[in-house]
């Protein structure tokens, strides 16, 4: 018995088994009847999982264009969170704005009093009603978007509040 390698241009390696100089397999001479139990195995109906999905559309050019001119420049905060109300809240330095894809209204929530406090960030809750906003005076403030009114200020923390986190009804900070 003799195993025979040989590599062809451009192509991978074949391996092809001979015994007394007669070809018993090669990948281009399969044995008479010989069936390819893995080429069944793979011809058959595909399998819910195995389906490929049509990939999500991805527009050319852009739907909309928001100026945020006062966004701060710093990779550590969070300064734009979209909701699940269609809601979208952005941190202009001092500000938060709310711009509503649905009516593409756009109204500022809150300014900051003091001049050299800025927003740091905003977090939704998961059902879109309740925004949370983390100030750089460690402030946590919480508002509800429909009455466009402040619900809590918390304050815990010795520095700026560069993210927050929901999980259900439990803010992270």
């Amino acid at each position: 018995m003799m195993i025979v390698t040989k590599k062809e241009p451009l192509t991978c390696l074949i391996v092809i088994l001979t015994v007394n100089n007669d070809v018993l397999l090669s990948p281009s001479n399969p044995k008479l009847g010989y069936q390819n139990n893995l080429k069944v195995l793979y011809s058959q109906k595909n399998t819910p999982g195995s389906t490929r999905k049509t990939g999500r559309y991805i527009a050319s050019v852009s739907d909309r264009i928001l100026d945020a001119p006062d966004i701060r420049n710093d990779y550590y905060l969070n300064l734009i969170d979209w909701s699940s109300l269609n809601f979208l809240a952005v941190a202009l330095d001092k500000a938060v704005y709310l711009w509503n894809y649905d009516s593409r209204e756009i109204i500022q929530l809150m300014q900051m009093e003091h001049p050299d406090d800025y927003i740091s960030s905003v977090s939704w809750i998961k059902e879109g009603n309740y925004l949370a906003i983390g100030t750089s005076n460690a402030e946590v403030q919480l508002w509800d978007i429909q009455q466009k009114k402040r619900l809590r200020n918390m304050i815990s923390h010795s520095s700026r509040v560069s993210s927050l986190s929901w999980n259900n009804y439990i803010l992270s900070r």
